[in-house]
């Protein structure tokens, strides 16, 4: 039996975002590049738009897609959603990679073994 999940109400901005992209960039080959969907969204920077996809898949599950070719994008297939999330793992083995790499430099540099437990997160 499945378990009947409220999903939290989204803000303004989500609602708009998720609608925008839903009716004018769904597929791949329709996605948009943040600057311009920022521009037409009238939000002040790609950060902020990239918090608020964030937010909008990890808290409410809602598959926006990004890709360095395409941008953002609503998959229109399981083959997209698959490249998108394919793309996502490979950025974060690398960004891995280079947090381990940064980690022996600064060990080589210091003498020190760089610790993530030492610092404080958000």
């Amino acid at each position: 039996m499945k378990t009947e999940v409220k999903e939290k109400k989204l803000a303004k901005t989500e609602k708009l975002l998720v609608d925008y992209i839903k009716a004018r960039h769904t597929g791949e080959q329709n996605g948009i590049y943040q600057r311009e969907l920022c521009e037409k969204l009238g939000l002040k920077d790609t950060r902020e738009l990239r918090e608020i996809i964030f937010d909008l898949v990890t808290k409410h599950h809602i598959p926006i897609c990004c890709t360095t070719d395409s941008g953002v994008f609503w998959p229109a297939s399981e083959e997209e959603a698959e490249r998108a999330l394919k793309q996502l793992y490979m950025r974060g083995a690398n960004n891995f990679l280079h947090m381990r790499a940064l980690e022996k430099a600064i060990e080589k540099e210091f003498s020190l073994k760089p610790s993530l437990f030492g610092l404080e997160v958000e």
